[in-house]
């Protein structure tokens, strides 16, 4: 049995470079989860990185998201487990199109951003496990009310 997907990510100046959202963990590669995604780190490289989110999770697949990568047409969405995926931007700011470029110290671009994060962190909303491409393609994670959540 796996468990949640592992994401591995860089952080420069205070900015997480994959996801453009600034965050205040020291500089460097780190690994995580959709709940938790600064768990440990920093590491030199992805490769450390890598290394030590292996650990317990060998039979995860490894996925490299990169510009390329993500702009290939015809891309399925990524299961919510058993995965270790690889935020590689080559040391560059990741923006997608209508983005505005993160800041240091930001962790949130946008109101509705703060809320979300607000309502996570309380646990009045919850992840389903799900994943489901956004507009972009890119995999995110499902969340629905606590209240919901519970209900069979």
């Amino acid at each position: 049995m796996t468990g949640p997907n592992r994401f591995i990510a860089e952080v420069r100046g205070g900015v997480e470079l994959f996801f453009n959202r600034g965050t205040d963990v020291a500089d460097g590669w780190w690994w995580g989860s959709d709940e938790d995604p600064w768990q440990r780190g920093p590491f030199a490289s992805s490769e450390e990185a890598l290394a030590d989110a292996r650990r317990g999770a060998e039979q995860f697949k490894l996925v490299r998201w990169d510009d390329a990568e993500l702009k290939r047409p015809g891309k399925r969405p990524l299961p919510p487990c058993g995965h270790i995926v690889i935020g590689d931007t080559g040391g560059k700011l990741w923006v997608k199109t209508g983005e505005r470029p993160a800041r240091a110290g930001s962790s949130e671009r946008t109101a509705f951003h703060k809320v979300w994060r607000e309502m996570v962190e309380s646990g009045e909303l919850v992840p389903t496990g799900e994943m489901r491409p956004d507009s972009k393609g890119v995999p995110q994670p499902v969340y629905v009310l606590r209240e919901f959540g519970t209900r069979n």
